[in-house]
C-alpha cells in the first residue's frame, strides 16, 4: 500500500442526469477556443437564476413535497452523484427522489423511520442498488441510540414499509453513555465508516463474503476519551473522511483528518480487516508555511475539511480547507494543496479566499468534483468557487487564482449538497462538473462550473471582471423575489473605488449601446428593445444606489444617470416620430438627419440622441405646419429627463444642485435649449384661445423642460474651476437669455390659461421675477376675496423664500416707481425691508421709512450720505441737505444732544456750506450762461471768457482741461467735488466781484474732509494762482512811484485779498488736524510726485503726468522771475499789514512764514 496511486479517488461510471442547464441560448463569450462543449445538452429542466462566463446556477425542477415542510430546521438531506438520487430525513420519514427528474414535483420514495427518532433526525447513508436493480439502497442510523436498519433497495423497502412494515436488516451498534455518531461516510465496498463523539472510527459492513445483505462492525480507531469522560477535545474530532481507491475484494482506501491536523490513512477491508497505512500530524506543517504572512494563524488556525484531488492520476494530492481568526468580526479561509511524497506531506500552496471573511455558524464543507479545476466551499447561505492549481510544482503559488462567490438570501438555509463530476462522451462535455445544494423551501440549487477544459497556466485572470459580473447578473437576473440569489454585496468584500466606477460605466455604455451579452442583439419591436434596455438601466442605478453609494464619485453617478436619460430619451423619441411616421415632411427631415441610420442610431448610437434631436429642432422651426409635431418631440424626449432626475438623481442619489458631474448635462449640449424655445416661440400662436388645453398642455411641458435645462447648464457653468474665458462668456450669455426668457415663458402660460402653472413652475424653480410680477399685476387688479387669496400667496413666498422673494419685490417697485406701495405695503416683514435698506443704496428712498418710524437721526444719516454723491444735482443736494438737517434738529429734540447728533448736525452744515460756495461760483457765471446753448460750445465759450489770461497759453491744456471739466459739471448743475471747486475758483479770470475766490478756495480745503496730503496740494495750487492773478512784475517795477501809490496796489492784489480773509476768518487755526498756510515761495516752488498728482487730477491718465509737470514748471519760472524782483519781501510786507488789520492775536514768524501762539 505504498504506491502513489493508493490514494486516488475512484471515477464512478455515472448516468447522463438529463440535459441539465440554464434555459438560455446565451453564448459564452470566454470560453476556450476549441471547447467542445455543447451547452444545449443543459437546457431542459432547470430554471437558470443567474449566469456569467464561469458559471451558471440554476434550480432543478424537481423539488419534493418535504423541502417545503412548516419545519425544516432538524433534517438532513444528500445529494448522491452516484445512484442519482436526493435523499431528505427527518425524524419520522425519509424522502428519496431522482433529483434529475423533469418532474416539479418528483416521484418520492418515502421510509418511514422506525422505531420514531425522538425529534431529531437520522444519519442517513445512499449505497450503491443491488446487482439487477437501478434502486439505491438505504442505511439509517440513530445517531443517539446507535440502532442502524439497511434498505438494500428503497423502491422495495417502501412498498414493504408501507404495506407489511417491511424492516429491511437490522443492527444495533453498542455505544457508550453519552456517546452519538457524528459521520457516516460510504466507503463501498467495504461499507460506511462512522465517527462517533469518544473519537472512535467504526467500520460498519452490509454484506457478507458472499456479498449478500448483512450488517457487521469493526472497530478501526477506539475510544479517545477516559474512562470517566465522555467529551472529546475539540481538535481531535474527526472533521473529514474520505474515500479514496478501491483495491478489490471489499478493500478500499480511505483517509480521515481531525480539526486539530491527525491526518490517517487506512485500508477498510469488508471482513473487519482495518489496517492504518500512514499517519502525519498535519497542522504544525500548515502553520509554519503561512505564519509570517498570518501571525494570527499560530494559535488559531484549524482544519474545517479535505478532499482528494481527482486530477492528479500518478500523485497524491489534497486539498486542505482551513480558517482563523482574524479579529473579533472576521474569518480567514485559507486553502492549502498538499501532496504526499514518499512519507512526507509537502505543502504545494497556500491561498486565502477574498469573497468570504464571515465567521462560521454551520462547518463549511469543501467539495472538487474532476476534473479538479475548481473547488466549491459551502458556508451557510454562500458557495465560493475557486481556482485550483493544476501542477504540484512551486509556480502553482505564484499563478492569480480565479475566485468568484454565490451569495443567498438570508432566509434561504442549506439542508446538504453533493458534487457531480464532469463526463465527456464522445469528446464532448456531457455534464458539466458542479455541486447541488439542498436548500429549505427553496429547491436544488446546482452550481454548474463553465470553462471546465483545463486551460494554459498563462492565462490572466480578467481584471475588474469579477465586479462586472457580479453587477450584470444583478442587473440582469435579480429583482424576482423568487430568485433565491442575493445579487447585493456584502461588506466583507473590498471594493476598489476606482475599478467598480469602471465596471458600472463599462455595463452601463453596453446596456445602452446593446452592446451587453446579457441583451438580444434586437427584438421584433425596437420600442421593446428601447424600453429593455431602460428597465435594465433602471435597476443597475438601484442596484449602485444600493451597494456602492458611499463608495463611487458622484460624477460618475451623474453618468450612469445620463445613460437611463438618454435611453428614456430615445424610447420616447421613437414613438413621438413613430405616431407621425406618415407626415412626409417630418420623414424628409429624419431621413437627412440620419448618417448612420434610423435603426442604427437607437440601437447602437444612443450618445448620439441630444444631438440628432436638436438638429431635427432646428429643421422643424424652418419648415411651416410641424409646430405641434416640434413640441411634442421636444416634451417627449426632454420631460423624461425632469422625471428621470427626480427619481434618480434627487430622491435616489441625493445629488442636489450643489453637485455637479465631470461633463456638461447631456441633455444642455448642442443648443437645444435654443431650439426648445422656438418650439415654444412657433406654438404660442398655434392656440386658439386659453380653451386650447392640448395647446396649453404642451406649452407647460415645454416651459417646465427651459427653466430646468437653463438652471442645470448654469448651475454647471457656474461650479467649473478654473473658468476658461469660453466658460465664462458661455455662462454670461446663458444668464443673460434666462433672465430675458424666463419671464416669457411664464406669461406665455397666463395667456393660454395657464396662470397657476406658471407661478408653481416659477416657485419650483425660483422664478421669483415671475412670482413677484404675476403676483403683484394680481394684487392690483383684485378685490375682496381674491384679492385676500393673493395677499396670502404673498405670504407663502415671503415665508418660503424669505429675504431673497422680497429682495425681487423691493427691487420691482423701485424699478416700476411704486414707492408708495415699496414703503407702506407688507409691514408684517419689515425687517426685510429693513435689510434691503441697509444693503442696498436706496438712500433715497429709505430715509422716507425712517420718518415715518420716528427715526429722525437715521433718516438725517441717511439723507447726508445720498448728498455725498457727486452726480446729484445742486438742487436736489441741497434739498437733501436741507431735509438732513432738519432730521438732525429733530433727534436732538427726541433724543437730546449728544456727540452722534452734534457731530452729525456739523457735517450737514459743512455741506450746506459747499452748496453754498458752488452757488457763488454759478452766481459769477451766470451771466455768461445760455440754457438753449450746445453743452459743448457753451462750455468753450465760457472758457474762453472767464479763464485766467495766464492759463490761456497754450502751454498749460492739462490745467486747462481740468477747469473746463469742473465748468460742465458746474453747468450742468451737479455738485463738485472740493477739488473741482478749487479748480473753478482758483482759475476763474479776476475781477472786482471775485477777487475772494481764492480765500473761498481755502476755506473750502479747511472745511474738508480730504487727506491733508491732498488739502496741501491743492493748497500750493491756491497760492500759485493767487501770484499769478496779478501782474506782480508790474508793481515791482514801479521804482518812480510813491510808496502810498505802490502799497495802494498792492493791496488790490488776490494775494493781499486772500491773506487778510485767511486771518479774519482764522483759517490758520488747526480744523481736524489741518490749518491752511502762509505763502512760502520755497514750498510753492517744490516738484510734486506723480502719485499725488494722479490722486488729485482723477481724470488724467500716466501718459499726461508728464505734461502736467511741464505745466507746473512753467508756472515755477514765472515765480522765480518774481523772486529775483524781490516778491517775497512784498508777501511779507503784505502779510504783516493783513495780520495787523485782522487784529489776531498769534505771532507770525516771518523767518518761517508760520503762525505762532503767544501764549
Amino acid at each position: 500500500m505504498t504506491g502513489r496511486a493508493a490514494f486516488s479517488a475512484r471515477k464512478f461510471a455515472t448516468s447522463n442526469a438529463g440535459n441539465r442547464g440554464s434555459g438560455s441560448d446565451l453564448r459564452n463569450p470566454t470560453s476556450s477556443e476549441g471547447s467542445k462543449i455543447s451547452e444545449n445538452k443543459f437546457t431542459n429542466t432547470a430554471t437558470e437564476l443567474t449566469r456569467n462566463s464561469k458559471y451558471v446556477v440554476s434550480k432543478l425542477a424537481a423539488s419534493p413535497l418535504a423541502l417545503f415542510g412548516s419545519n425544516t430546521t432538524d433534517i438532513k438531506g444528500q445529494i448522491d452523484e452516484h445512484t442519482g438520487h436526493g435523499l431528505l430525513a427527518s425524524d419520522e420519514l425519509i424522502h428519496i427522489w431522482k433529483y434529475d427528474s423533469p418532474d416539479s414535483i418528483p416521484n418520492t420514495i418515502q421510509i418511514p423511520v422506525i422505531p420514531p427518532n425522538n425529534g431529531f433526525a437520522p444519519l442517513a447513508v445512499l449505497v450503491s442498488p443491488a446487482a439487477g436493480s437501478s434502486e439505491p439502497g438505504l442505511v439509517s442510523i440513530n445517531s443517539h441510540t446507535g440502532y442502524i436498519r439497511f434498505y438494500e433497495n428503497v423502491g422495495e423497502a417502501s412498498s414493504f414499509g408501507l404495506l407489511h412494515h417491511f424492516k429491511g436488516i437490522e443492527f444495533q451498534l453498542s455505544l457508550y453513555d453519552h456517546e452519538s455518531i457524528q459521520i457516516a461516510e460510504n466507503v463501498e465496498p467495504a461499507g460506511i465508516i462512522l465517527t462517533t463523539s469518544t473519537g472512535r472510527v467504526i467500520l460498519l459492513s452490509l454484506r457478507n463474503s458472499a456479498g449478500k445483505p448483512f450488517i457487521s462492525s469493526s472497530e478501526i480507531v477506539h475510544r479517545q476519551t477516559g474512562f470517566f469522560s465522555t467529551s472529546l477535545a475539540s481538535y481531535k474530532h474527526i472533521v473529514s473522511i474520505n474515500a479514496a481507491a478501491i483495491l478489490g475484494h471489499g478493500e478500499r482506501v480511505m483517509t480521515t483528518i481531525t480539526r486539530g491536523g491527525d491526518f490517517q490513512v487506512w485500508s477498510c477491508a469488508r471482513d473487519g480487516q482495518s489496517k492504518q497505512v500512514y499517519q502525519n500530524d498535519l497542522l504544525p506543517t500548515l502553520v509554519d508555511h503561512v505564519k509570517d504572512l498570518y501571525p494570527a494563524a499560530v494559535n488559531s488556525l484549524e482544519i474545517l475539511d479535505m478532499t482528494i484531488l481527482p486530477n492528479f492520476k500518478d500523485q497524491d494530492a489534497f486539498l486542505v480547507l482551513t480558517s482563523f481568526s482574524n479579529g473579533s468580526n472576521e474569518t480567514f479561509y485559507l486553502l492549502f494543496t498538499i501532496r504526499k511524497d514518499i512519507d512526507q506531506l509537502l505543502i504545494v500552496s497556500a491561498y486565502k479566499l477574498n469573497t468570504f471573511t464571515s465567521p462560521y455558524n454551520k462547518q463549511p464543507r469543501l467539495y472538487v468534483p474532476a476534473p479538479g479545476t475548481t473547488g466549491f466551499i459551502l458556508f451557510d447561505n454562500s458557495v465560493v468557487l475557486s481556482e485550483l492549481v493544476q501542477k504540484l510544482d512551486h509556480t502553482s503559488s505564484l499563478k492569480k487564482r480565479w475566485e468568484d462567490i454565490v451569495t443567498f438570501k438570508s432566509d434561504i438555509g442549506f439542508i446538504g449538497a453533493g458534487p457531480e463530476d464532469q463526463v465527456i462522451t464522445d469528446g464532448s462535455v456531457s455534464k458539466l462538473s458542479s455541486l447541488n445544494v439542498i436548500a429549505a423551501r427553496t429547491g436544488i440549487l446546482k452550481i454548474d462550473r463553465l470553462q471546465t477544459v483545463e486551460e494554459p497556466d498563462e492565462n490572466p485572470i480578467e481584471e475588474g471582471s469579477y465586479l462586472k459580473s457580479h453587477v450584470e447578473q444583478a442587473i440582469f437576473y435579480g429583482g424576482n423575489t423568487q430568485n433565491p440569489i442575493k445579487f447585493d454585496f456584502s461588506d466583507e468584500i473590498n471594493i476598489d473605488s476606482q475599478r467598480i466606477e469602471n465596471d458600472l460605466l463599462q455595463v452601463s455604455e453596453e446596456i445602452l449601446n446593446s452592446k451587453s451579452s446579457y441583451l438580444p442583439p434586437r427584438l421584433s419591436s425596437l420600442q421593446d428593445h428601447l424600453d429593455l434596455r431602460k428597465r435594465n438601466l433602471e435597476k443597475l442605478l438601484r442596484y449602485t444606489a444600493f451597494n456602492f453609494n458611499d463608495i463611487i464619485d458622484d460624477r460618475v453617478k451623474f453618468q450612469l444617470i445620463a445613460s437611463l436619460e438618454k435611453a428614456t430619451a430615445a424610447k420616447n423619441f421613437h414613438q413621438v416620430v413613430s405616431s407621425y411616421q406618415f407626415n412626409e415632411k417630418l420623414s424628409n427631415i429624419i431621413n437627412k438627419s440620419f448618417s448612420t441610420g434610423f435603426d442604427e442610431l437607437l440601437l447602437h448610437h444612443l450618445d448620439q440622441i441630444n444631438s440628432v434631436v436638436s438638429d431635427i429642432l432646428k429643421q422643424t422651426s424652418k419648415v411651416t405646419g410641424l409646430e405641434i409635431i416640434a413640441a411634442e418631440i421636444a416634451a417627449g424626449v426632454y420631460y423624461s429627463v425632469l422625471e428621470a432626475e427626480k427619481e434618480y438623481r434627487y430622491d435616489l442619489f441625493n445629488l442636489d444642485l450643489s453637485k455637479s458631474g465631470l461633463v456638461e448635462p447631456w441633455y444642455t449640449t448642442d443648443s437645444i435649449a435654443v431650439h426648445i424655445d422656438e418650439a415654444f416661440t412657433k406654438l404660442i400662436p398655434v392656440s386658439k384661445d386659453a380653451s386650447d388645453t392640448d395647446t396649453s398642455k404642451r406649452l407647460i411641458t415645454l416651459t417646465e423642460i427651459l427653466f430646468y435645462n437653463y438652471q442645470q447648464k448654469i448651475s454647471w457653468l457656474e461650479a467649473q474651476s478654473p473658468k476658461t474665458k469660453a466658460i465664462k462668456d458661455t455662462l454670461s450669455n446663458d444668464q443673460n437669455i434666462y433672465q430675458a426668457r424666463s419671464g416669457v415663458w411664464t406669461k406665455s402660460l397666463i395667456l393660454v390659461g395657464a396662470k397657476t402653472e406658471a407661478l408653481a413652475i416659477a416657485e419650483t424653480y425660483n422664478d421669483l421675477k415671475s412670482l413677484v410680477e404675476i403676483s403683484e399685476d394680481d394684487r392690483e387688479n383684485t378685490k375682496d376675496e381674491e384679492l385676500n387669496h393673493v395677499l396670502l400667496r404673498f405670504d407663502h413666498y415671503f415665508h418660503k423664500f424669505g429675504y431673497e422673494f422680497a429682495q425681487t419685490l423691493y427691487n420691482y417697485y423701485i424699478s416700476s416707481g411704486k414707492y408708495q406701495v415699496l414703503l407702506l405695503s407688507f409691514q408684517q416683514y419689515a425687517e426685510f425691508l429693513q435689510r434691503f435698506f441697509t444693503e442696498n443704496d436706496h438712500g433715497e428712498i429709505s430715509w422716507i421709512r425712517d420718518i415715518l418710524d420716528g427715526d429722525f437721526a437715521k433718516a438725517s444719516s441717511v439723507l447726508y450720505d445720498v448728498s455725498q454723491t457727486n452726480d446729484e444735482s445742486q438742487g436736489k443736494r441741497h434739498l437733501q441737505l436741507s431735509i438732513a438737517k432738519l432730521g438732525a434738529l429733530a433727534a436732538i429734540g427726541d433724543e437730546g444732544r449728544n456727540n452722534h447728533n452734534d457731530v452729525l448736525l456739523d457735517d450737514i452744515q459743512q455741506q450746506l456750506d459747499y452748496v453754498e460756495v458752488q452757488n457763488i461760483a454759478i452766481t459769477q457765471l451766470s451771466e455768461f450762461m445760455r440754457s438753449d446753448s450746445d453743452p459743448s460750445a457753451q462750455i468753450d465759450s465760457i472758457s474762453r471768457e472767464v479763464l485766467k489770461p495766464f492759463y490761456k497759453d497754450q502751454q498749460f491744456t492739462i490745467i486747462e482741461d481740468s477747469f473746463k471739466r469742473a465748468l460742465g459739471r458746474l453747468l450742468s448743475n451737479k455738485s463738485l467735488s472740493v477739488s473741482e471747486l478749487v479748480d473753478i475758483f482758483t482759475l476763474l479770470s479776476t475781477n472786482d466781484d471775485n477777487k475772494a475766490n481764492h480765500f473761498y478756495a481755502l476755506k473750502l480745503l479747511h472745511l474738508s474732509n480730504l487727506s491733508n496730503d491732498e488739502k496741501l496740494l491743492s493748497e500750493k495750487l491756491v497760492w500759485k494762482r493767487a501770484l499769478l492773478s496779478d501782474d506782480w512784475e508790474h508793481i515791482l517795477n514801479l521804482t518812480h512811484k510813491t510808496d502810498d501809490f505802490i502799497k495802494e496796489k498792492a493791496e488790490e492784489t488776490v494775494l493781499f485779498v486772500t491773506l487778510e480773509k485767511l486771518f479774519q476768518d482764522k483759517l490758520y487755526l488747526p480744523n481736524a488736524g489741518y490749518s491752511v498756510s502762509l505763502p512760502n515761495i520755497d514750498e510753492l516752488l517744490k516738484d510734486v510726485d506723480d502719485q499725488a498728482l494722479l490722486s488729485r487730477f482723477k481724470y488724467i491718465g500716466g501718459n499726461e503726468v508728464f505734461k502736467l509737470h511741464q505745466e507746473f514748471s512753467h508756472e515755477n519760472e514765472v515765480i522765480q522771475n518774481l523772486r529775483a524782483l524781490g516778491i517775497e519781501k512784498w508777501i511779507k510786507a503784505l502779510i504783516g499789514t493783513s495780520h495787523e488789520r485782522s487784529g489776531a492775536l498769534e505771532v507770525v514768524n516771518y523767518n518761517t512764514l508760520t503762525i505762532e501762539s503767544n501764549e
